[in-house]
């Protein structure tokens, strides 16, 4: 397989139909994707998923082809690689990921698997039936992306355009409360500055000042540095 070829996914979706999982912000590309791209995945039986996908790859691997997992305690990845480079991968959540800009509650992780919802994808006249959260989870974990990401990466600002689309006005109410329901936003946590910190502050400010009478004492003589100082002791 070349590195631009691609895995049909079709026969690895059914060998999931069984399975308990939803696939997260699933690409509308399915079942094509993009070289390098990951599958999103939440799943009661991580394990599970994790043997099933790996058989599968593991059954259209030729020369110069690998898989590589790596498992950890909140989730799991696997990459095919192809020519030394990633043709695709899956990432298998084990709970839900830990957000800095925004809390969002363990249950939901279940909530989510259990909302799903079927949607029919097809290929060549070949079709296949997939897990997807339900518009209102999709909105929900669209929002906590946005919400994390866009101050630092512009890309994210489509979540924001894609959230107003993506629910119909008489769900508004009830995607907003589940929201509310399951997300908050962090306190933030005030820390009295330590001893060095202060001493630092001022030795920059102590710094500053006299590189600015410096100026001063050059640029106008002695007696604009002191009739600098009367003002400011009058103020």
């Amino acid at each position: 397989m070349s590195c631009k070829l691609k895995v049909d996914l079709i026969p690895l979706f059914k060998a999931l139909s069984k399975e308990q999982y939803v696939i997260i912000k699933p690409s509308n590309q399915l079942p094509d994707y993009t070289i390098g791209s990951d599958i999103d995945i939440f799943s009661y039986d991580s394990e599970k998923m994790i043997n099933i996908i790996t058989s599968f790859l593991s059954n259209s691997l030729v020369h110069k082809q690998s898989i590589e997992v790596k498992d950890s305690i909140e989730k799991a990845h696997i990459d095919l690689i192809v020519e030394e480079q990633i043709n695709i991968r899956f990432d298998i959540y084990k709970r839900m990921p830990k957000y800095r800009e925004i809390l969002i509650k363990d249950s939901f992780y279940t909530s989510v698997i259990e909302s799903s919802v079927h949607r029919k994808i097809s290929q060549n006249s070949d079709g296949v039936i997939i897990k997807v959260p339900s518009k209102v989870d999709d909105f929900i974990l669209r929002y906590v992306e946005y919400h994390e990401f866009y101050a630092h990466r512009p890309d994210k600002l489509k979540h924001i355009e894609y959230i107003k689309e993506i629910i119909p006005s008489e769900e508004h109410r009830f995607a907003f409360d589940k929201l509310h329901h399951y997300t908050s936003f962090p306190k933030p946590q005030y820390r009295e500055k330590t001893r060095r910190e202060k001493w630092n502050e001022k030795i920059v400010y102590y710094s500053e000042l006299l590189e600015k009478v410096k100026h001063l004492y050059k640029t106008g003589g002695l007696r604009t540095v002191v009739n600098k100082v009367k003002n400011k002791l009058v103020c």
